[in-house]
């Protein structure tokens, strides 16, 4: 069937207080996960070694937090490439009585297999150190040629993790994980292992103008899970391509059909989360470190 277009709007740009990396301007530009707690937005880019923190209205520039104490990454955009941890996923879950932030890295080399666990105030600013935990046992279990996980989210006792197929063998796919399980492991400082995984199930979402749609991001709508895919045109999970443009979609878990709504605009759309109103924000990657990341926003939203 027809895919229907989507009306996105630019709500700000991604500006911070102070660079994430000393040498380049103060600005976000790898915005590669989203989550909304209170009357803050958090945004982790994929190329820092800091959390991104935004109010909610207004146009106040964001503040950052450490997340992992390893040495500063290099100015070099090469060298920061190879080093980065690459989280390029966010959520919220309840964790001890708390909001908390699980963010997790893309597993697509061997130094991208960490995840943070970040404590929250209860109003949703960020509170104290955050918790690191391994992951390479997890990804190690994962049946897929080339690792790529760009999406996390929860949805009732479980965790959803989305896998992007964007490699010449890849295949989009969710992996769903044992959320109380994956919780008492953090608890108990252990890392995550493949007995946490439940399931796994393929995804396919066609192509826009012969360029694969592949996942980018996961966040929840109501019973279903709601996702972010762009067609970019690469044939591997570490090297950038041409950016065509980009899909929302949602996906009923129990069924397993999906929908999908082209966003107008050639957008690497990185970062999804919907509101309680009916709003979907999202934040953009453009691949390029001198170019900030925006903020987008879809209203009334149908599929």
């Amino acid at each position: 069937s027809e895919v229907p277009n989507m009306q996105v709007s630019t709500v700000r740009t991604l500006l911070l207080e102070a660079p994430l990396t000393s040498g380049l301007p103060a600005h976000v530009a790898a915005a590669s996960g989203l989550a909304r707690v209170g009357d803050w937005l958090h945004v982790v880019p994929d190329d820092s070694l800091q959390l991104a923190t935004f109010p909610l209205t207004g146009e106040q520039p964001g503040s950052a937090h450490r997340l992992f104490a390893d040495a500063p990454l290099p100015e070099d955009e090469k060298e920061r490439k190879r080093l980065k941890p690459d989280l390029e996923s966010l959520t919220v879950v309840h964790f001890e009585g708390n909001h908390v932030l699980l963010a997790v890295g893309s597993g697509s080399t061997a130094n991208r297999c960490r995840g943070i666990l970040q404590p929250l105030a209860s109003d949703g600013s960020v509170q104290g150190a955050a918790q690191v935990f391994d992951l390479a046992k997890l990804y190690a279990s994962l049946p897929f040629a080339q690792l790529n996980i760009e999406g996390i989210a929860c949805l009732g006792d479980r965790l959803f993790l989305g896998q992007r197929g964007n490699s010449a063998e890849g295949i989009n796919a969710l992996v769903e994980l044992d959320l109380a399980k994956a919780l008492q492991a953090l608890v108990a400082d252990k890392a995550w292992g493949g007995d946490l995984v439940l399931a796994h199930r393929r995804l396919d979402l066609g192509a826009i103008r012969g360029v694969r749609l592949t996942l980018t991001d996961l966040s929840s709508l109501g019973d279903r899970l709601l996702f972010s895919a762009a067609a970019e045109d690469t044939d591997n999970p570490y090297d950038d391509g041409q950016v065509i443009g980009s899909v929302l979609g949602w996906t009923d878990l129990s069924g397993g059909e999906t929908h999908l709504a082209s966003l107008e605009g050639a957008w690497k759309v990185e970062g999804v989360e919907a509101l309680d109103d009916g709003r979907i924000l999202m934040v953009t990657d453009g691949d390029d470190p001198m170019q900030p990341a925006v903020l987008l926003e879809a209203r009334n939203v149908r599929f």
